[in-house]
């Protein structure tokens, strides 16, 4: 199966900067983190009492975790603090939330950078996969990159280390520095590209909707990565978010970044 499709018609200015997610669209170092999550925000709403059936609660979690999916992590733990509140519970804070969530998914983290470390795996092993071809070829048709994270820049940056991904973008990484800073990926490339009328020309790569509503919106090329959990297919139900957010295509993984990127590019969604 090709790893990639075409959902509707390309626009006609050709990318020229690429602005690209880095958790679950180049980095696997963070896999895992929607479980822990909703795992983490059903822990805390089902003693409440309330007559939602469990399957109920695991939906609208659901939804939470991917309207916020892109934004700070804070985010989402502000959400479980409104719904909590709402629901008569006593919260203990989206910081306490959130400081619950890091030190949850940090238990599975801290290994796979430790791994990296210490050389016992590579940096492959810890990306989707072609993530460096992909770089590499983007970057042989000319175009600028950026990462742009929901995750706190400070992480982004040591990740990016760890993962050999550095040397593509250079200080062109951005993320939230502190809670509350006023970060946001509409601010990136608002300040990436002043200009409303060129933002036809930005390519966005992502798993989530905010990059992909955000760059289809101004006229741009948007990617949506929907792989699913053992990486081989595509997720159902990312692909449908993705699609109404505006993608123009959704894509499993890399593996053939280099044919991609001319469909991409090139042959503008069409067979060559």
């Amino acid at each position: 199966m090709q790893p990639w499709r075409k959902l509707r018609p390309f626009p006609n200015a050709v990318p020229r900067l690429a602005f690209l997610d880095f958790d679950g669209t180049l980095s696997l170092l963070r896999a895992g983190w929607m479980p822990i999550m909703r795992r983490q925000m059903f822990e805390a709403l089902r003693p409440l009492g309330t007559e939602e059936s469990d399957a109920l609660i695991m939906v609208q979690i659901e939804s939470w975790i991917q309207e916020n999916n892109g934004k700070p992590t804070w985010r989402q733990m502000e959400r479980l603090e409104t719904e909590v509140s709402r629901r008569g519970g006593a919260s203990i804070g989206w910081p306490k939330y959130l400081a619950d969530f890091s030190s949850r998914l940090m238990d599975q983290v801290i290994p796979r950078k430790q791994s990296l470390r210490d050389g016992t795996e590579i940096p492959s092993n810890h990306c989707v996969e072609g993530a460096h071809s992909l770089l590499d070829n983007l970057q042989r048709h000319g175009l600028e990159l950026h990462l742009v994270s929901g995750t706190e820049r400070h992480h982004v940056v040591e990740e990016a280390e760890l993962l050999g991904l550095t040397k593509y973008f250079g200080d062109r990484i951005y993320g939230p520095t502190g809670h509350n800073d006023g970060f946001s990926k509409q601010k990136v490339l608002e300040t990436l590209v002043p200009d409303a009328t060129l933002r036809n020309t930005v390519l966005a790569i992502g798993d989530g909707p905010v990059e992909i509503s955000l760059v289809s919106g101004c006229g741009g090329l948007a990617v949506g990565v929907a792989r699913s959990e053992n990486g081989q297919e595509m997720d159902a139900a990312t692909a449908k978010l993705l699609d109404e957010c505006g993608a123009h295509a959704l894509v499993v993984g890399f593996q053939s970044a280099e044919a991609f990127t001319d469909w991409l590019l090139v042959h503008r969604g069409e067979k060559p």
